[in-house]
């Protein structure tokens, strides 16, 4: 669900999970028959895909994100990089209208090591095979931004966001 465009074959699903190929087999029909994938054939390769247009894919996309997802892999690799304030999703991700070009937006608040920010980022990078962006403030520098109705900031703040750390309380104006 984090490349919902991306066809998978099995081997290609066990190579990338490490989970036994039965095991695969069966999970990948289950899915199938509920209706979250679809597949067809290329040669004598069964190919399978996110289906979009299931009802409530919208609703299991948000779920995975939250919980088993994008945010998780950043709040668990983020956490070296210093003394994260809040932190978020937004952009097409957060919106739900990912696609496999697109990339992640992040919106970092807190006083951290750019160099070490810099760093990990790429190798979440090269994790997810997405590329990323990100904004960082300060608290006193997003305080400021605040103040000052900053256009960026206020149409960010505006937007869907998916917060992986923080409060969204805290990003309220007084």
């Amino acid at each position: 669900m984090m490349n919902p465009e991306r066809e998978m074959y099995i081997r290609e699903i066990v190579r990338t999970t490490g989970a036994n190929i039965n095991s695969i087999r069966r999970e990948l029909a289950n899915l199938e028959k509920i209706g979250l994938l679809t597949s067809k054939r290329k040669g004598n390769l069964k190919y399978y895909v996110t289906n979009k247009k299931m009802p409530i894919y919208d609703e299991l996309t948000s779920i995975v994100l939250k919980t088993e997802g994008i945010a998780k892999v950043l709040k668990n690799d983020l956490a070296i990089v210093g003394d994260l304030k809040i932190a978020f999703i937004y952009g097409s991700f957060a919106r739900g209208e990912a696609t496999t070009e697109s990339d992640i937006d992040l919106f970092i608040i807190g006083d951290v090591d750019e160099d070490k920010l810099i760093v990990t980022v790429r190798e979440i990078e090269e994790k997810l095979s997405r590329e990323m962006n990100y904004v960082l403030y300060t608290p006193e520098e997003f305080e400021e931004r605040l103040k000052n109705n900053d256009p960026f900031v206020s149409n960010v703040l505006k937007e869907t966001k998916i917060i992986f750390i923080g409060d969204l309380h805290e990003l309220e104006r007084p």
